[in-house]
């Protein structure tokens, strides 16, 4: 042995450990050299001021062999209760008693662990993070990662580094800037403890990959990961999910709801939480396509968040790619700040976050003059003076489309005029094709723009 006692399980450097009501509890095993009957001793501290967390304390000893040195040493074990925040430091030593203990010889040291809230990774590209731009989004101490090669670190760009990785399955050729550096930093300057972020996603992959009655290989691979980063436990604070793009086709839309409806039960399961909340994102836009199927899937993603309770969805029509189909370093900021900011305001309840995005509600036609309300408006909608032949929004009725030729929003309200009046049932939507090609209108009060939504009936009066 290097030290005379060592932590062989329970901690490490840089870990996060998710708390439960406040706490959690460090169940850590370890090994020390025999010295007589001198006991083994372990505290915690506050890294920033060294101020006592929780004071010298005796292990408990549960056995006692030879190491590879020929050395007698006893294997313990101790459990420790530490409140929610950090970053702490965990000291060891042996000492005859606690007179004299500060001098007496160190054992391992632990450095940088925090008690806080435990984040999976999951999704396609986008969630891997393929932003390619420059942009300021630095690492800050309190957020930290368990990297592909299972080891926590200080969380930085990119957060799907393969290098070393021991789960090959979600093995990326290429990775750049996510969005959950930046969620994770606005959630922990806001709650007030440390973040930890569990990297699962891997680009390209279908929800099938993620769904283990279909296939499963890489929510399989999840599972195994999650269960190695917390000792067993399994618990989280929620799932980072942002996927579609690989579903956007006529068979495997048809069965996307039901295969995330599965996937987020099995989590809930798995993960020991039944209200487990999943964080989502709706898909971009897509340049130079016009996939129909698009809408389909953002209509399962505001579908989802309506009808799964602790589902949320946060929009992305309104930000910059940075080639084809992948958000820009600077819209992946955004997003993880919009995933936080819905995720303090509806789960955490932190008030005056503005994080719930505009939703369709009622669609009500009389003569040609069509009225849409939206929940979620902080102050009004504006329309940004997009022209009503470009405003993203399609009118059909019986007899087909039906052109737009007035546009404006006021209050809580977005109002179309139509070339004529409505035959037979009628629906609206909006970004009913992959590439939306002008600005979403957005609540003036939040800056959100409204949740794309397909074929929403409109009552003709």
């Amino acid at each position: 042995m290097n030290s005379n006692v060592k932590i062989t399980k329970g901690a490490s450097d840089w870990r996060i450990y998710q708390q439960i009501d406040g706490y959690a509890v460090l169940n850590l095993e370890g090994v020390s050299i025999k010295y007589d009957d001198a006991p083994t001793w372990v505290r915690v501290v506050n890294e920033d001021d060294l101020s006592l967390v929780i004071n010298w304390t005796q292990v408990e000893i549960t056995g006692e062999k030879t190491d590879e040195d020929g050395m007698t040493v006893r294997t313990f074990k101790i459990s420790l209760r530490l409140p929610a925040g950090g970053l702490y430091r965990i000291d060891t030593t042996v000492s005859g008693g606690l007179t004299g203990i500060d001098w007496s010889a160190q054992g391992q040291k632990i450095y940088h662990i925090g008690v806080g809230d435990l984040f999976v990774i999951t999704g396609q590209s986008n969630s891997a993070g393929y932003g390619r731009t420059p942009v300021a989004d630095a690492p800050e101490l309190g957020v930290h990662l368990f990297k592909n090669c299972e080891k926590w670190d200080l969380a930085m760009h990119p957060m799907n580094d393969p290098e070393g990785t021991v789960h090959p399955v979600n093995k990326e050729p290429a990775s750049g800037h996510s969005p959950y550096l930046s969620f994770a930093k606005m959630m922990k300057n806001k709650l007030g403890y440390p973040i930890g972020l569990i990297q699962e996603s891997l680009g390209g992959s279908p929800i099938s990959r993620w769904n283990k009655k279909v296939n499963g290989d890489l929510y399989n691979s999840m599972v195994e990961s999650v269960g190695r980063c917390t000792d067993g436990d399994m618990r989280v604070a929620g799932i980072l999910w942002y996927q579609g793009c690989s579903d956007a086709n006529e068979n495997d839309s048809a069965v996307y709801y039901t295969r995330f409806k599965q996937m987020v039960e099995d989590m809930r399961t798995d993960f020991r939480s039944p209200d487990l909340p999943v964080y989502t994102v709706q898909l971009n836009k897509v340049h130079d396509q016009e996939n129909i199927i698009w809408a389909d899937i953002r209509e399962i993603q505001r579908r989802a968040a309506i009808e799964m309770k602790n589902v949320f969805v946060v929009p992305s029509l309104d930000l910059a790619l940075n080639d084809g189909i992948h958000n820009s370093s600077a819209s992946n900021i955004v997003i993880g700040e919009r995933l936080a900011r819905v995720a303090l305001e509806d789960y955490y309840k932190k008030p005056c976050c503005f994080g719930l995005a505009p939703d369709i509600v009622s669609a009500v036609c009389d003569k040609n003059s069509l009225t849409l309300t939206f929940s979620n408006i902080y102050h009004y909608m504006h329309t940004l003076g997009v022209t009503a032949a470009n405003c993203g929004f399609v009118v059909e009725d019986d007899n087909g489309k039906i052109d737009i030729v007035g546009y404006n929003g006021s209050g809580d309200k977005i109002y179309l005029k139509l070339e004529r009046t409505l035959l037979g049932k009628a629906y609206v939507s909006f970004a009913q094709t992959s590439n939306l090609k002008s600005a979403p209108p957005y609540d003036a009060g939040s800056g959100l723009p409204i949740i794309a939504f397909n074929k929403k009936e409109i009552e003709n009066v």
